[in-house]
């Protein structure tokens, strides 16, 4: 998953990759938190269920990680460092089987990185 990562943020006047954030952006304590407990309960119950019901339970907690996710993060300024963790979150969500219905929000979450990565906003 997204992830896997040091702990910190780049630097300041951190060269530019082509996608716009400072090279060397790692997601946060928080995103990495995250994204980690997500993983644990994959590796946990993805030898135990059968695979429809790990779609049904993996799809309502994307959904319940994307909207409260969504929710905290439109409620913060723009910066390089929201938009590394929103789409650490977003992709760690992506990895896990879930059903159809999760996809609503996962595409809310995906069209929050792509606004906010466009705005030229950032501190």
């Amino acid at each position: 998953t997204a992830a896997g990562g040091a702990n910190g943020a780049a630097g300041h006047g951190a060269e530019r990759p082509e996608g716009g954030e400072p090279a060397g952006l790692k997601p946060s304590q928080f995103a990495r938190t995250v994204t980690k407990q997500v993983d644990v309960l994959k590796n946990v119950l993805c030898p135990l269920l059968l695979r429809e019901d790990l779609e049904s339970i993996f799809g309502g907690v994307a959904s319940f990680y994307a909207d409260k996710c969504l929710e905290a993060f439109a409620a913060l300024p723009a910066s390089h460092q929201l938009h590394c963790d929103a789409r650490a979150i977003h992709d760690c969500l992506g990895d896990l089987p879930k059903e159809h219905g999760a996809w609503e929000s996962l595409a809310k979450l995906e069209q929050f990185c792509a606004t906010r990565q466009n705005r030229r906003t950032f501190v």
